[in-house]
Formats: C-alpha cells, sequence, structure tokens
C-alpha cells in the first residue's frame, strides 16, 4: 500500500475526527520533522502550517477549573503543545521559513498560547520557546529582502499580549518551568523591542514595574538588601531561586530603558527597588550633612579606591528618589563599616549602580556578567552615576569588558564536544556584545580610552574583524535533490510557500562580530591621535574597506536562491547595513587624525568606495559617507584634489537639499571645508549650485529672523553703555527688551551640549527700569519664532560657515561683491545682525558634567540639564552662531577699503557687536578685537582718511571704551589683539 503524500497529510490534519488520531499525526509529524531540513521544506511546500494554525484554531481554552495547570493534559491540550512544537521545529530552519510562518497565519493562535490561565504550562513554556526562535530566524533574513513591516512585533505589541508577557514575569513559583517561562518572556522582550513605540507600549503596560520586582527578588537573593531580614515587610520580593536567571531579566530592563535617563529614573523609582535598597537607621549618623546621606552599604562590597577628585558634587539632575531616603530598620553586619572609608558617593545616585558593579565581578563571565556591565554602561551613559564611578569604572569594569574580547585561535573554531546549545548560544552572544558595550561606555571618556588601550582592547578587536573574514565552516547537512524549481516560485494560495534564502548562523555571527568590533575601535578613535595610530598599526585598514561594501540589488539578483552548501566554504566580502554604518564611523574616528594617518587611507584606496556610498538607495548610508567626506576635503588632506576631481563638489550641493535633516546637516558640513582656499570658479559653482536663495532659507530659518532684525530697528534708542552681561555673556537689556517674555515660552529639549556655563544673574538686573517692549500684536509671532531648535541653529551655523570661508583667502574681494550681488547687501547685513541679535535667557543650572568625557548629543542624546529653558548643547548652539556671524563680518572688514567702507555704515549691526566684548567666550570677545583691527587697518595712502573716518565712528559707538576694558583680560590672545587695535586707534585719531 503506498504510503499517502504530505500534501494528503497536511490536508486532512484538521479534519481528523477523532482526537486520538489527530495527537498520533501530530506526533508523527514531529518526529519527522525534528532535526530533518529537508522534510521541512517538504512538509512547508505541501501547506502543513495552515493546517497546523486550524489545529492551534481549534483550542477552546480552559474548562474553568482554578486547579487545571497541574492536571493532566486533555488530549485537545496535548494536540496543541505537538502543533506547537512542530511549528517551532520549522522555525528552526531559519530565514526561508519567516515568510510562510507569518503568512500562514499561525502566529495569532501562538501568541494566544501566552496566557498563563489558559494554557497548561508546558504548553506555555512551548509557545515561548517557538516564539523566540521565530524572533531569531527573523534577524537571518537577507538583508536586502528583509519583511516590512514585521508581523510578529505588530502581533506580539498589543495589549493582551504584553498582559499576558505581564503575567507570565509576575509568577513567583519556583518551579522550573515556571522559571523558564519568565527567562523566555524576558528574552522575547529584548528581542523584540527595537522602536520607540515599542518601548513606549511595554511601559504602560507594566512590563517596568514587574521588571523592577524580578530585579529586586535578586537584589535579596544575593543578601544586598538591609530590609530582607524584616519578614513582615510586604514591600520586599521574596529572594530568587537558584533556577532563576538574573540575565534575561537585566536584558529586558536595558532594551526599554536604553540611554533614556527619563526611564531609567522612572524605572529607579519604583518601590519595590527603594524599599530593597532602603538605609537602615544607623546611616542617620550625627556629623553628616542633612542633605548629604553616607554612603549606602552596599558600597563596602566593591573595593574602595581613592577619589581623583576634590570635590565631588552630585551629576544627576534629577531630584532624590523619596523610596531610597531613610528607614527605620537596622543594618546588616554584613555591611558593618567605617562610613568615612569610603568618600565622595553620590548623594542621589541609585545603589543599583554598586549593585551591578559587585555582580559583573562576582560573575565568573559568560552572559550574567556582560548584562551587568551594559546596565551600568547604559545607567553612566544617561548621566547617572558619580563621576567618581569613572575611575572605577576604568580600574574595575574596563580590564573585565576586554577580558571578555577573548576569542578562540580559529574564529570558526568548533566548540568542545559536548557543549550544549544554550553554552554554545550564550558564548556566540558575549562575543558578539562585548565589544559593543565597551565602546559605549568608554566613547567620551579619555580616562576609559586609556585603561582600555592598556588592558590590549585594540589588539584584540583588530584580531577579532581580522579573523571575521575567514572562510566560514561547511554546514553539517547536505541539500538533497528536488523535482521541484526554485522556493521562490512555489506558490500556494498566492503566497511562496518559502521565502528567500538569508544568511546562515554562522554568517550572521560573523556580521554581529564585524558591527561590534568596528564599533569598538570606533570609539577608541573618537578621541586621541595615539589610539588612532594604535588602530593603524594593528593593520585593520584593509578590513574597514572590504567593511564598507554592502551587499548589492545587482550581486542579490544573481545569487542562486538555493546554495549547495557541500561547496568550499565562503567568505563573508558583503556586509550589513550596519555593519557598512560602523565602518563608516571607524573611517571617520581615522579621518580625523594628521595627514600621515590620512594618508594610510589614501593608500588603502578609501575614496572609491565612499563614492558608491555617497550614491548608495539608503539614506542612512549617505549620511555616514557624507560624515567621512567631510574630514577628507579639509585644505590640508592629501585626497582632497582625488575626491574634488571626482565630482564631490556637484553630489554634495544634491544632498544638502535632502529633506533629511541628518544628510543637509552633514553636507553642508562638508563643503564648508570643502569651499575652504578653493579656487574662485569652484566657488562660484558651488554657490550656484547651492542656490543663494536656498542658503539664505537655511541660515533665516524662514522669515523670522528678518523680521526680528527690523524689530531691532525700532528699538534703537537704547543706551549702548547701559548693559550688564547676563549668565552667557550677553546683554540683556541692549536692543532687545523680550527677555520676560522670551523665557515665559521656553521650553526645554532634551539634549546635551558642549559647553559648561555660569548660571549667575547679576543683581543689577533686577533694578533695571523695564522698556516698553512692542504691541503684542506685532510681537506675539515673532517672539514664538525666535527660539529656533539646537538642531535648526547647528544647521544656521553651518550655513553661516559657508559664507564665511567662501569670504576669504585668495580672491576674497571678489567673492564678497558676488555674496553681496547674490544676496543683497542689505539683506546679508540684515541677517547678521539677526544672528548677533540671538538671546541667552538668564537663570536656570548650569550643566554638570563628567571630567574628561566628551559630551555629545549623538552618543548621549538624553542627557542634558537647562539654563533658562535652554540645554547646554542649545546655548553652545546660540554662541556658535553668533561667532560664525562675526567672522563673516571680520572678512568683509579684512577686503578692499570700499568693503570696510560699506561695513562702517550698518550702524545698528556694529552695534549688535558691542555685547560680544564682554562675552564669557574668549573666541567672541577675540572676535571683537579682529573686527576693530579690521576696520581701522589702512590698506595704502589712500585709505588713510577712511581709515581715520573709521576709527573715529567705531570710538563714537563706544567701541574703544570696550577695547579698554579687554587690555587686562584672563586670555592672553585677547590681550595681544586688543594691544593691536588700541594702537590702530591711537594711530587713526591722532
Amino acid at each position: 500500500m503506498a504510503r499517502p503524500s504530505p500534501q494528503s497529510i497536511a490536508s486532512h490534519l484538521p479534519s481528523l475526527s477523532s482526537p486520538d488520531t489527530r495527537l498520533a499525526a501530530l506526533k508523527a509529524l514531529k518526529n519527522e520533522l525534528i532535526g530533518h531540513e529537508e522534510k521541512k521544506k517538504l512538509w512547508v511546500r505541501s501547506g502543513v502550517l495552515r493546517p497546523l494554525a486550524d489545529v492551534l484554531n481549534s483550542h477552546k481554552g480552559p474548562d474553568g477549573n482554578s486547579g487545571r495547570r497541574h492536571q493532566a493534559r486533555s488530549e485537545q491540550e496535548e494536540a496543541r503543545l505537538q502543533a506547537i512544537i512542530v511549528v517551532g521545529s520549522i522555525a528552526q530552519g531559519g530565514a526561508p521559513y519567516v515568510s510562510p510562518l507569518y503568512s500562514s497565519g499561525i502566529l495569532p493562535p501562538l501568541l494566544g498560547a501566552l496566557s498563563p490561565d489558559s494554557a497548561s504550562p508546558a504548553t506555555l513554556l512551548a509557545a515561548l520557546r517557538t516564539l523566540n526562535t521565530v524572533a531569531d530566524a527573523r534577524l537571518l533574513q537577507h538583508p536586502l529582502r528583509r519583511l516590512n513591516p514585521d508581523t510578529l512585533t505588530d502581533l506580539l505589541y498589543t495589549e493582551q499580549h504584553l498582559y499576558s508577557l505581564a503575567e507570565i514575569l509576575s509568577q513567583t513559583s519556583s518551579l522550573w518551568t515556571v522559571q523558564q517561562q519568565i527567562s523566555l518572556a524576558a528574552s522575547l522582550i529584548s528581542k523584540t523591542c527595537q522602536e520607540e513605540h515599542h518601548r513606549s507600549l511595554l511601559e504602560q503596560a507594566g512590563l517596568f514595574a514587574v521588571l523592577a520586582t524580578k530585579l529586586a527578588s535578586f537584589i535579596v537573593a544575593t543578601g544586598c538588601s538591609s530590609q530582607a531580614l524584616e519578614t513582615s515587610r510586604q514591600d520586599i520580593p521574596l529572594p530568587a531561586t537558584q533556577k532563576a536567571e538574573l540575565a534575561p531579566i537585566l536584558e529586558a530592563v536595558c532594551a526599554i530603558a536604553e540611554t533614556s535617563n527619563v526611564r531609567w529614573t522612572r524605572f529607579l523609582a519604583n518601590p519595590v527597588l527603594g524599599a530593597v535598597f532602603s538605609r537602615p537607621v544607623a546611616d542617620t549618623v550625627s556629623g553628616y550633612d542633612a542633605h548629604r546621606l553616607p554612603p549606602h552599604p552596599i558600597e563596602s562590597l566593591i573595593p574602595h579606591l581613592q577619589s581623583s577628585h576634590k570635590t565631588l558634587p552630585t551629576t544627576s539632575s534629577f531630584p532624590p528618589l523619596g523610596a531610597i531616603g531613610t528607614s527605620s530598620q537596622p543594618s546588616l553586619r554584613a555591611f558593618s563599616f567605617s562610613i568615612e572609608s569610603i568618600d565622595g558617593i553620590a548623594e542621589h545616585e541609585n545603589p543599583l549602580v554598586p549593585w551591578l558593579i559587585f555582580i559583573a565581578r562576582a560573575e565568573t563571565g559568560g552572559v550574567e556578567r556582560l548584562v551587568a556591565l551594559q546596565a551600568a554602561t547604559s545607567l553612566y551613559r544617561c548621566g547617572m552615576t558619580h563621576k567618581q564611578r569613572e575611575n572605577e569604572f576604568s580600574t574595575l569594569l574596563v580590564p573585565l569588558l576586554v577580558s571578555m574580547l577573548e576569542r578562540p585561535s580559529s574564529s570558526h573554531k568548533e566548540f568542545p564536544a559536548g557543549t550544549d546549545h544554550e553554552s554554545r548560544a550564550n558564548r556566540l552572544l558575549v562575543e558578539e556584545k562585548a565589544p559593543a558595550v565597551l565602546a559605549s561606555l568608554v566613547v567620551d571618556s579619555m580616562d576609559l580610552q586609556r585603561a582600555a588601550i592598556d588592558a590590549g582592547a585594540v589588539k584584540k578587536m583588530s584580531q577579532i574583524l581580522k579573523q571575521s573574514f575567514d572562510p566560514l565552516p561547511p554546514s553539517t547537512s547536505a541539500m538533497l535533490w528536488q523535482p521541484e524549481a526554485d522556493p521562490s516560485e512555489i506558490i500556494m494560495d498566492g503566497v511562496p510557500a518559502l521565502g528567500y534564502m538569508g544568511l546562515s548562523p554562522a554568517a550572521s555571527h560573523v556580521t554581529k562580530l564585524r558591527e561590534a568590533t568596528l564599533t569598538g575601535l570606533a570609539a577608541m578613535a573618537s578621541l586621541k591621535d595615539d589610539y588612532r595610530k594604535s588602530i593603524i598599526e594593528n593593520g585593520v585598514i584593509s578590513f574597514i574597506i572590504q567593511c564598507l561594501k554592502p551587499y548589492s540589488t545587482d550581486a542579490l539578483a544573481s545569487q542562486k536562491e538555493e546554495e549547495d552548501f557541500t561547496s568550499p566554504p565562503q567568505i563573508v566580502s558583503e556586509n550589513t547595513k550596519d555593519v557598512v554604518l560602523a565602518a563608516c564611523a571607524l573611517a571617520r574616528g581615522l579621518s580625523r587624525s594628521v595627514s600621515t594617518l590620512r594618508t594610510s587611507l589614501m593608500d588603502a584606496g578609501l575614496v572609491p568606495p565612499l563614492f558608491v556610498l555617497l550614491k548608495h538607495q539608503d539614506v542612512d548610508i549617505q549620511v555616514a559617507a557624507t560624515a567621512i567626506i567631510s574630514n577628507l576635503v579639509i585644505d590640508f588632506s592629501p585626497m582632497r584634489d582625488a575626491i574634488i576631481e571626482g565630482g564631490i563638489l556637484k553630489i554634495l550641493c544634491e544632498h544638502a537639499h535632502s529633506m533629511n535633516t541628518k544628510l543637509l546637516f552633514n553636507s553642508i558640513w562638508a563643503l564648508k571645508h570643502l569651499v575652504f582656499n578653493l579656487a574662485n570658479s569652484l566657488r562660484i559653482d558651488c554657490l550656484k549650485d547651492l542656490g543663494p536663495g536656498w542658503l539664505k532659507q537655511i541660515i533665516c530659518n524662514g522669515a523670522e529672523d528678518l523680521q526680528i532684525a527690523r524689530e531691532r530697528e525700532s528699538a534703537a534708542n537704547v543706551s549702548i553703555g547701559m548693559g550688564t552681561p547676563n549668565a552667557a555673556g550677553m546683554q540683556v537689556d541692549l536692543l532687545n527688551a523680550v527677555d520676560s517674555e522670551y523665557n515665559g515660552s521656553s521650553q526645554t529639549e532634551d539634549d546635551e551640549g558642549d559647553v559648561r556655563m555660569s548660571d549667575s544673574e547679576p543683581e543689577s538686573r533686577q533694578q533695571r527700569p523695564k522698556r516698553t517692549p512692542n504691541p503684542p500684536s506685532s510681537r506675539a509671532g515673532s517672539l514664538l519664532a525666535i527660539r529656533p531648535s539646537a538642531d535648526d541653529l547647528a544647521i544656521q551655523r553651518e550655513g553661516l560657515e559657508i559664507i564665511r570661508n567662501l569670504s576669504c583667502g585668495a580672491g576674497a574681494s571678489e567673492m564678497i561683491d558676488i555674496l553681496f550681488r547674490e544676496f543683497g547687501q542689505d539683506k546679508l547685513f540684515d541677517i547678521l545682525r539677526s544672528k548677533l541679535c540671538l538671546r541667552i535667557p538668564a537663570g536656570g543650572s548650569s550643566s554638570s558634567t563628567h571630567p574628561g568625557r566628551r559630551n555629545n548629543s549623538l552618543t548621549n542624546p538624553q542627557s542634558y540639564s537647562l539654563r533658562g529653558g535652554l540645554s547646554t548643547r542649545h546655548v553652545q548652539a546660540i554662541s556658535e552662531v553668533s561667532t560664525s556671524a562675526l567672522y563673516i563680518l571680520i572678512h568683509i572688514a579684512a577686503g578692499s577699503p570700499r568693503h570696510r567702507q560699506i561695513l562702517i555704515s550698518q550702524t545698528e549691526l556694529l552695534k549688535s557687536v558691542i555685547p560680544f566684548f564682554s562675552h564669557e567666550k574668549k573666541e567672541l570677545r577675540v572676535c571683537c578685537t579682529w573686527l576693530c583691527i579690521n576696520l581701522t587697518w589702512k590698506d595704502e595712502d589712500g585709505d588713510e582718511p577712511g581709515s581715520r573716518a573709521r576709527a573715529r565712528e567705531l570710538a563714537k559707538l563706544g567701541y574703544l571704551e570696550r577695547l579698554k576694558s579687554l587690555e587686562n583680560d584672563s586670555d592672553l590672545d585677547v590681550r595681544e589683539r586688543t594691544k593691536t587695535a588700541i594702537h590702530n586707534f591711537t594711530t587713526m585719531l591722532r
């Protein structure tokens, strides 16, 4: 008798009337598929997934018996379990099975099995394993053929299923099955939480609170809670059992919180964490300031290191968490120590930070140590650790991370015999994530980078990058010949039975290794030339160039959809988008070095792949490539001529008109460097390609700046000498009486800047009489418009920088005339005056940063501090816009005598410069002195009358008086330039 075909069995599976027969068929199908890749293809092509979905949908739910989960499973529930196991086995096949799994409708009933109240423990565990397998398989899809949108995340992130996950995580049973469910639920969150709205939905569903409770149970289990001995306290969770796993919980917390200090603050403010970390009554020791608590007892569990800072103010800009304040309970004996032995612990730093350090040092390695380091790094990146922690991180944590970079001698060496799947997966995960965690920790800190270099991080990561280009091992499973056509051509009910071949697990691991090591090396190249030189000396330049080659559609079109796994080992020669972006970041870091190192990049052939990336269809890749170009086209770069000959000017001008803000910004940044000392013919071409109207638009951010400039003209009767500098060094009452309204409409920005400024407000501001403002009807609209964002100000600054570099160097006089003609002389001066009249509201708090740590809005976008409603990045941006505007005036004054005469006639514009003589930034004060020098300069004998007239006009405006106030300036450059300027005035006014 002939055996029934798979198609016949699959079609009759849901219609089998006898539960015993259906269950037997499902068990036979399970045994048929597990471990047999070719049979999986045969059965999926036969359409088995939709019958399996019907089996899952036929489940009628629980019978209402509260004890059902501990009773024997019914035949219907057993059939459901076997169907889920079959689906999980199919998902193990990888990327080709993602599409049929999505299109078969099997995910909704699979997600429906997540409720602990409607599924047996075994069924729930199998469903979680299968969903995790599907989540892993979708990451193996080919980079150019990923399914979008992602059905799994779209279905999972709904209220019903997120509450089911919360219910799973809330279980307290010590049974192994329940602990596995908790770990798999947390892993599913960390694997699928990729978008901002995912994090918001998880937080709204209460997952943060549930994860906080789980984490608190681990804190209690380690004996680090001084209140754990109080059995009567209901707010202290039971200690986690030995079967519980910390790593998935911490990883899920990191996935949701990421680098958001707002989310981390809400997480740490959870009452359960406050309860387990509450202080014993003995901490209220006499002699301590009421506003400064002694170190938390957990500090005794980590080595005490000598503080490198004499004074240690708090770094957190958030209020203290009340739940962590005091306690009436006695302290644990294990924590008895002298509080004087540890100094400088942050007042408002959460005790979770030292606990994470303790866990990282206590673990012998593996995923637990890695995720503890990841969580500590995330808190550090958010500015929620004390300054002294940087010293501890460099001594205690960085060496641990570097030690996790160890790799076997062969990048694809087989694992030792007997290594189970979980241990192998954990080891691969550590290899893939450790370099990225190290990069996030050290990227903005010179001290941490030095510690990583001393521990050998560059050498190890360079070796890993090289090994990622070793041939991949052949697969152990050979493909059998099939009479069917290409799987992409097999159609069932209008849907392909199999998806496209994706990356093998080995190839996926290699790409993740490349991305992580390139990111780590880019972090090492971010600050110091010596470290960049070390990277180059390790011989990775050629590999970086190879990593700049993305997957191409042409290669994909010619690729066979089914590869012969018995063919010789292949090298992963093309790269995913993430690898290309990481390689661009490293190339950009190396291109910041001196010209000898740039020569190394040129010799390795960096320019050709860059031009390919500049024209890539993905805008993120264009942005990254343009960022590299901005460092390679400066006037002393050896690649400058080759890049210009390649047509970079036209490409950058096209990109500058992009609707993508990042691409626009990087393009005008590169153009700023390119036009400096460029031939006038090419400068004119650049100005024409950009368009004067377009350049005027990005500088003005619309017409509001011009409106503000004209409003300033109506306030010209204000006395120049009456102003007092505010916190930013600006005259708050000069030409501008809108401070009160300006503050009233301020909004905070969640960004970080690069400067720290005094936040003191002069007392005299309180006594000065207020000027009568213009009618509200004429000013209200402009007041709402004069607060551009920090990003808008950055773009305006780069637009001004283009004008600045166009108007200097050889042929500057010709270019100044062209700028006057293209912009309109009066309109150009109106624009510059509007930039000089930007105001920074006084008041607020100054920023507090880690010493030696560079603040960067791109790497730490959530950390900020406010002054007058502005972030420090906003304050810095306003100062930089003013600096660029002043340099344009300096260059115009350095032109011909005719240009100086034109400029001296702009009385209101020159009045707007006066406040900068007392600005706290020395560069702005230097600009003022240079402007005086250039305006009083005498080019030739015929220019002497004009020079004398200009000197008299400047003296009349109060410039000479302001110059004399700079004679004893704290900066040497300001004093020297002031001497020259005063000498010119003395000569011209005799």
